[in-house]
């Protein structure tokens, strides 16, 4: 792609979409004082002053930027030298992108959808892979987010093990024991979400089934095939909610990326709680308007309300985890959504991949920071739980990519959970 080599800065670009990062290059078509760029994979840059507050004050204006794309990370600005040999100021930023058809620069001639540990096996612009370093995800960015779900943050926890494992398999300095190595920051991923089984679960399946290797590359390997089952089981699970909620009024609260597809896929009204103190289900209400579908959004002290005063077919939820004995630990006011629905004869539906299945038999729950709730001088008491459970007796049925689940098969999935839970740290 054409680069102004009289720039002092740009901002480094790395579009991801599910677990994959847009790489583009150009082939001959590049000045010859551009030659150190020619034939070499990048990501897509764009000139902007590089700090990290102009980045953010001023990307969305840029035509390369496509209008659905959402801001994950900005890294600090690193030096990268260009073409003329001197040294330029990069921003290196991480966007998540809703699909894989946007337009690129239009001398990119070559543009793939990879895994980014590709980065260590080709040619690229110098410094890449550090630059993605600096924006991709890690322990402390699945334990700081509170705004996606836990289908979505178990997406990135496998992203973390599989990355380090490429930059162990790519690096100069290989550790004498990766093993060793990889257990640890699986361990770090493991005590990030403790609530979310999802996350447990497929980050224990991949070192379950690498344990006989014990290799980076194994690793890496194996979380690539594991991203890709994951991201389709959540697909499928959805496809399953959506059959049930074809032409239905379906009200539901929070953000689940499982239920997300099946509201903007069928149902005839949406009605969303805006689920306090974060708010997240006004995002969800933005996205199924995008679809077209007419949406309304309420106070989440209505719920019970609007169950028992408007038409509403049934009530989807997400899932962050699903106990053995059938139990939904979901994000706060689940419990009391169901019992409503209940009192008023409406159907309620846990949507969940089957990873979501813990083997445990009591939950982890987890709290928010006070100040969401009150942020005053006086003595005053906060509870702002970020979870509840809803006993199997209040739920409808539990939709999973292979179909809806009884109790019994719930506590099969539970124990091959437990099994593979069991890899060999040593």
């Amino acid at each position: 792609m054409a680069r102004e080599t009289d720039r002092a800065s740009f901002a480094t670009i790395f579009f991801r979409h599910d677990a994959a990062v847009l790489l583009t290059r150009s082939r001959g078509s590049v000045e010859a004082d551009d030659e150190a760029f020619d034939g070499a994979w990048d990501a897509v840059t764009i000139p902007v002053d590089a700090t990290p507050a102009t980045v953010r004050d001023r990307l969305g204006a840029r035509p390369e930027i496509p209008p659905d794309a959402t801001l994950v990370e900005v890294g600090e600005p690193y030096s990268t030298p260009v073409p003329d040999g001197r040294e330029a100021t990069a921003v290196p930023v991480l966007l998540d992108c809703r699909s894989r058809t946007f337009d690129v620069p239009a001398d990119a001639t070559d543009r793939e959808w990879v895994p980014p540990t590709e980065m260590l096996r080709r040619e690229t612009r110098d410094g890449l892979w550090e630059a993605y370093d600096r924006v991709r995800p890690t322990p402390e960015t699945l334990r700081t987010d509170t705004e996606h779900g836990s289908g979505y943050i178990s997406i990135r926890a496998m992203e973390v093990v599989r990355d380090a494992a490429g930059a162990i398999v790519g690096g100069e300095d290989r550790p004498d024991d990766e093993w060793a190595t990889i257990a640890e920051i699986a361990d770090d991923v493991l005590a990030a979400r403790p609530s979310m089984a999802a996350l447990a679960n497929r980050v224990n399946r991949i070192l379950w089934r690498a344990s006989d290797d014990r290799r980076a590359a194994a690793v890496e390997s194996i979380a690539v095939e594991e991203l890709e089952t994951a991201l389709r089981a959540d697909e499928r699970a959805a496809s399953e909610a959506a059959a049930n909620v074809d032409d239905n009024v379906v009200l539901t609260l929070s953000r689940s990326g499982t239920v997300l597809p099946a509201l903007t896929s069928g149902p005839e009204r949406v009605i969303v709680a805006e689920s306090r103190p974060a708010r997240e289900g006004i995002g969800v209400a933005e996205r199924v308007a995008d679809a077209g579908i007419d949406v309304t959004v309420c106070v989440d002290a209505a719920i019970a309300h609007v169950l028992a005063t408007e038409r509403v077919d049934a009530v989807l939820l997400g899932a962050d985890t699903i106990l053995r004995d059938g139990t939904l630990v979901n994000k706060v006011g689940s419990r009391g959504a169901a019992i409503a629905a209940a009192a008023e004869g409406i159907p309620v539906y846990a949507v969940t991949a089957t990873d979501k299945i813990s083997p445990a038999g009591t939950p982890t729950l987890e709290d928010g920071p006070d100040e969401e709730v009150y942020d005053g001088d006086r003595r005053v008491d906060v509870s702002n739980p970020t979870f509840d459970t809803t006993p199997s007796s209040h739920l409808t049925g539990l939709v999973t990519e292979d179909g809806i689940l009884d109790i019994s098969a719930v506590r099969d999935v539970a124990d091959a959970h437990a099994e593979r839970a069991a890899w060999d740290r040593a």
